[in-house]
């Protein structure tokens, strides 16, 4: 079958790249059509914040979807489009293209995110009610309407979907985050058997709820043994550095970028890595990619219990689940890790066989696999 994978999304981005690998290790020709919007941002919604940068991206979109019509002209004949992340916009212009050029072929999109939710309701980029929060709102809804077949990371946010902007269950079908394999793969490092290393990674947005991870830092303060690294930037972390600065922390080691070849290096020499712990309606719903980049290489996930996680994860058996924006449960959590070895060592090796069981690429290959057989 022949596959043309469309849009402006980011090509390096790990979720369009297990995508594309998946449909390849299922024998299909993958075709791009493809003009980069984004380019190596990191945080791709900041080119919505601002009046200045609102019509900077309108500018810019004036450029591209020109451009991306002349690609779509030459990219010859194709069974299905896969409309890449995220690619909300880029739904509307798949859909004329096609009908111009008279293509009419099943089109799959992959949303996996809500725009409204992550501007609106969680990261507060955006005012409830305000002229460019019902734009948002209205793109989510249109964009799946659009759409033959919707792709979400989870079934809380299959119903978010269906409740919020009237997307029917059966138009869509979850597929997890995962992660790319080729790069995150259980690996021996040398560690210091002294040091109990604890990793956070993360672009600082809310939902990561990274202010009652330092207050567990505090209340550990004194345990020397224990160090914590965080690794990234983004939209919390000036507040954060000013939070640690003032509670005078010495014990957590702040990086702020790291190559994506390079973070299995650092995963791979913790003893457990942070997932999330933020108390918005999005955090409920989502497994971060760094929770199945964790369990692929074998080491000890630490997140909140919540709708989303418990589709994937069960607490004392495949992870630790703690509660929800609670510094005190963080800090417990840590502590029993530290203190029980061969539970930490279950864990780990429980999560990778579940890792490799529903999120590595035979699972991926599976779900897509239905999608193209009609048979979701």
């Amino acid at each position: 079958m022949n596959i043309l994978y469309f849009g402006t999304y980011e090509a390096s981005y790990s979720r369009n790249q297990i995508m594309i690998k998946s449909l390849k290790k299922l024998g299909h020709t993958v075709k791009e059509c493809h003009v980069s919007l984004w380019g190596n941002k990191i945080d791709k919604t900041k080119s919505f914040s601002g009046i200045f940068g609102k019509l900077l991206l309108m500018l810019k979109l004036l450029s591209i979807y020109p451009r991306l019509f002349l690609k779509y002209l030459f990219v010859g004949q194709y069974d299905v489009m896969f409309v890449g992340y995220f690619g909300h916009l880029d739904m509307f212009f798949a859909k004329l293209f096609s009908i111009l050029t008279f293509r009419r072929k099943k089109i799959i999109f992959d949303a996996f995110i809500s725009l409204y939710d992550t501007m609106v309701s969680d990261r507060k980029m955006l005012k409830e009610h305000s002229f460019f929060s019902k734009i948002v709102f209205w793109l989510d809804k249109l964009s799946c309407r659009l759409a033959d077949t919707v792709i979400l990371d989870t079934n809380a946010h299959i119903d978010f979907f269906h409740k919020t902007f009237n997307v029917t269950k059966e138009k869509m079908v979850r597929i997890f985050a995962s992660a790319d394999t080729d790069v995150f793969y259980p690996r021996q490092v040398k560690k210091d058997n002294n040091v109990f290393n604890v990793l956070f990674m993360g672009k600082y947005t809310p939902l990561h709820g990274i202010k009652y991870i330092v207050e567990a830092v505090e209340t550990l303060r004194e345990n020397k043994d224990i160090k914590f690294t965080f690794i990234g930037k983004g939209q919390l972390y000036p507040e954060i550095r000013q939070m640690v600065k003032g509670k005078k922390l010495d014990n957590i080691e702040f990086i702020e970028w790291v190559e994506y070849e390079k973070l299995p290096d650092y995963i791979a020499r913790a003893d457990v890595c942070l997932g999330i712990f933020g108390n918005s309606d999005k955090a409920a719903r989502v497994i971060p990619n760094k929770v199945f980049q964790t369990m692929g290489m074998g080491i000890c996930v630490l997140t909140m219990e919540s709708q989303g996680i418990k589709e994937l994860l069960v607490n004392g058996e495949n992870a630790v689940l703690c509660n929800m924006a609670n510094p005190k449960s963080i800090t417990e959590s840590i502590k029993l890790l530290k203190s029980n070895s061969d539970f930490l060592n279950t864990l780990r090796s429980n999560g990778y066989n579940t890792f490799t069981e529903f999120c590595g690429y035979n699972g991926i290959c599976r779900c897509i696999g239905m999608i193209l057989n009609n048979r979701v």
